[in-house]
């Protein structure tokens, strides 16, 4: 390098530390950024798994209060035979 000013060389060092300090610091505020956007996104993913596991548990819920009603119903439907059948005997 001889032939060029200290002052030159200098400033191309200075300017080479100041580029790679600049970049390096970017590249830590993308990664920052990317891992802000997958905790955001895995909350999102929880958060409606959680709603989704709750809608199954109502949703079976619903099917048990549903499968007692249908019960019900044929107990009815039962005694309402029952019922027929003595006012028939009845008649008879």
């Amino acid at each position: 390098m001889q032939g060029y000013p200290p002052i030159l060389i200098f400033i191309i060092i200075a300017f080479m530390v100041l580029l790679i300090v600049f970049l390096s610091n970017s590249y830590y505020q993308l990664k920052r950024r990317e891992h802000t956007k997958i905790k955001i996104l895995m909350k999102t993913i929880l958060e409606e798994n959680n709603a989704t596991l709750l809608l199954e548990h109502e949703n079976s819920s619903l099917k048990v209060v549903m499968q007692s009603i249908k019960l019900k119903l044929k107990i009815v439907n039962v005694n309402l035979l029952n019922i027929q059948f003595s006012l028939l005997e009845i008649l008879h």
